[in-house]
Formats: C-alpha cells, sequence, structure tokens
C-alpha cells in the first residue's frame, strides 16, 4: 500500500509492504532500493 503524497523512484516493492504519508524513496538505476515482505517504511 502507497499512501498519500509519496515520491518512490527506483524502488521494488515486495508483498504487503506499507509505504506512509509523504515518504520519499529514491533509489538508482544501477542499485534499486528493494524494500522487504511486510515492511512499514
Amino acid at each position: 500500500m502507497i499512501q498519500d503524497d509519496c515520491e518512490l523512484d527506483h524502488v521494488v516493492l515486495d508483498k504487503e509492504v506499507i509505504v506512509r504519508d509523504s515518504r520519499r524513496l529514491i533509489g538508482d538505476s544501477n542499485y534499486p532500493l528493494i524494500v522487504s515482505k511486510g515492511e512499514v517504511v
């Protein structure tokens, strides 16, 4: 679930990940940011 006003760039989210309001997750095209199953960010 991605909540309101989030910015995600080069991010891979597994199942059941929650990205809370107004979060900014930025990876690189060569090294994407990977968030594991069930994490809350």
